[in-house]
C-alpha cells in the first residue's frame, strides 16, 4: 500500500468514525452519482456553507429578523440538497424560532446551528482531502 493510499484511507477511516453530518445518498441519487460532480458539489457547498452560518449565527444574536429568515432559508436549501440534514433541521428550527418571535429558542438554535456548521465543515474537508 503507498503511503498516499494509507493516509486516505487512515483519513476515511478517521471521517466515518465522525457520525457523518451528510446522508451521501441524497446528493448521489440527485446526480446519478457521478463522482466528480459530487465532489464539485461538496467543495462548492463547503466554501459557502461555512459563511452563511455565521452570517446566520450573526443575524440570531443582533435579532436581525430578515436577514436571518433569508440566510437560513438558503441554508436550509442547500443544507437538504446535499444531505446536511441536521443542518436543515436546525435551519428550519431557527425560521420557526425567529418567525414566532421566540427569543430563547433563537438563541439555543444559534448555538447548535453553529456547533453543526462547524462539525460538518470538519468533515467535508476530511472526506474530500481522503477521497481526492
Amino acid at each position: 500500500m503507498s503511503r498516499r493510499t494509507a493516509s486516505k484511507t487512515a483519513a476515511g477511516v478517521k471521517a466515518a468514525a465522525i457520525a457523518a453530518p451528510i446522508d451521501h445518498s441524497i446528493l448521489g441519487t440527485l446526480l446519478c452519482n457521478d463522482d466528480a460532480a459530487v465532489r464539485a458539489v461538496l467543495n462548492q457547498f463547503l466554501a459557502s456553507s461555512a459563511e452563511d452560518a455565521a452570517a446566520l449565527c450573526a443575524a440570531l444574536a443582533v435579532g436581525n429578523r430578515t436577514g436571518a429568515l433569508r440566510l437560513a432559508h438558503r441554508l436550509k436549501g442547500g443544507s437538504r440538497m446535499v444531505g446536511a440534514v441536521r443542518l436543515a433541521d436546525f435551519c428550519e428550527r431557527a425560521e420557526l424560532a425567529v418567525r414566532e418571535g421566540d427569543s430563547p429558542s433563537v438563541l439555543a438554535t444559534a448555538a447548535e446551528l453553529e456547533e453543526e456548521a462547524k462539525r460538518l465543515t470538519v468533515y467535508l474537508r476530511e472526506w474530500l482531502a481522503a477521497d481526492g
